[in-house]
């Protein structure tokens, strides 16, 4: 059993080919190393190492439940780079609003039953291997238009374009499934489909924890910034700490309130901490 299908072959050859154009230009080798060391670098580099760290845990409990095996390696890594990455990025957003109902709308739209439709039959690998840079580049071209009103009729053209990709996906996805349905149900598809859910739902509490850490991190800062006498400042942190306990939205809440009152001194600080319920 291949552990990688013709798609995801396709986009690990364009990588390889895409970093061996990185190595081989100076240019690029150079900011390729740039990013490298942003990501191993200070409290980043803490971050990532116990997002991965977390992720081989989500696989371990995964494996010892008869869940995972070594041929969903091909899945994991696309979700740890696709879904769980996407996650991550959006948390400081995610954060400001109702955390648990924010996160779990945007993780679902990313699993849904359409995309395991899509990637559940893939074409043969020279055709992958067009889909794939054509594909991203569309998608590039429709983030750099939504960026500016101008190039509106751009990026409406080039969403039917897609949408057309999407139409044969989808199709092709379907005659697949209505002249070999007894395929399509076998229980290595059913894991395929709930594997990336139980993925998402096991990663939330990391999702969560970070978020409060993210958010005592911000507040903490303003704090710093307003209030230079260190006994005033660790008074204010421990109380700020017993009153929002691990509610994110309640910290942000309260950096909005003492950025907004423009609060320096411990008295009013204290006093905007009190009257959070």
């Amino acid at each position: 059993m291949d552990i990688l299908d013709n798609r995801e072959k396709a986009i690990f050859i364009w990588i390889v080919f895409g970093i061996f154009i990185g190595i081989t230009n100076k240019k690029i080798r150079k900011s390729f190393l740039s990013l490298v060391k942003a990501f191993f670098n200070g409290q980043l580099a803490i971050i990532n190492s116990l997002y991965i760290l977390y992720t081989i845990l989500v696989v371990k409990i995964l494996f010892e439940l008869n869940i995972w095996g070594p041929e969903f390696i091909g899945d994991t890594i696309f979700w740890f780079f696709g879904v769980a990455i996407s996650m991550v990025v959006n948390l400081s957003e995610d954060i400001k609003s109702d955390f648990f109902k924010s996160t779990l709308l945007k993780a679902v739209k990313s699993l849904i039953i359409i995309e395991f439709l899509v990637n559940l039959y893939v074409f043969h690998i020279l055709i992958e291997l067009i889909l794939v840079p054509t594909l991203i580049f569309l998608g590039a071209i429709i983030d750099f238009a939504s960026i500016n009103s101008k190039y509106e009729q751009v990026e409406k053209f080039t969403n039917i374009i897609v949408g057309i990709f999407g139409f044969v996906f989808i199709s092709y996805s379907i005659y697949k499934v209505a002249t070999d349905f007894t395929g399509f149900l076998k229980i290595q598809n059913l894991y395929e489909f709930l594997l990336p859910i139980f993925f998402t739902i096991l990663f939330l509490p990391f999702l969560y924890c970070l978020a409060v850490y993210i958010s005592y991190e911000q507040l903490f800062f303003h704090i710093d910034i307003r209030i230079k006498n260190l006994q005033k400042n660790k008074r204010i942190k421990k109380m700020i700490v017993k009153k929002m306990l691990l509610s994110p939205k309640r910290i942000q809440l309260l950096i909005n309130e003492i950025i907004k009152t423009g609060l320096s001194n411990e008295p009013g600080i204290l006093e905007v901490v009190m009257s959070f319920e």
